[in-house]
């Protein structure tokens, strides 16, 4: 989609984070749902506000996750693991990271 029709749908801010650092401009968001790497997760961290949330789609898996699917707890502790580091850091800036699971349904859209 280019940033006219995404304007055009509603948009009050674009960035394209590939040529502008968009940490530097964001400020103060109540949620960011990422869908992109590691590096811009945690750059994400920084334009939340006290108690805000960051919900990445592309992980890394929590705990909370596994629990949510059923899954054995050696893989509860594998995510654990996988998701210290971003969970440490957004605990730092006293905010939230979730992991959400998306699925083919419409079910997992409508928690977005």
């Amino acid at each position: 989609m280019t940033f006219f029709l995404l304007k055009n749908l509603g948009a009050d801010v674009l960035i394209d984070c590939k040529t502008i650092d968009f940490e530097t401009i964001l400020k103060d968001y109540d949620v960011v749902v990422n869908s992109q790497d590691q590096k811009i997760l945690e750059k994400s961290l920084n334009v939340l506000r006290p108690n805000g949330k960051v919900i990445s789609i592309s992980g890394p898996p929590t705990p909370e996750f596994a629990k949510e699917m059923g899954l054995p707890w050696y893989l509860k502790i594998i995510m654990s693991l996988l998701s210290y580091g971003v969970k440490t850091k957004a605990k730092k800036k006293q905010v939230h990271y979730s992991f959400l699971f998306m699925r083919a349904e419409g079910s997992s859209r409508g928690k977005l």
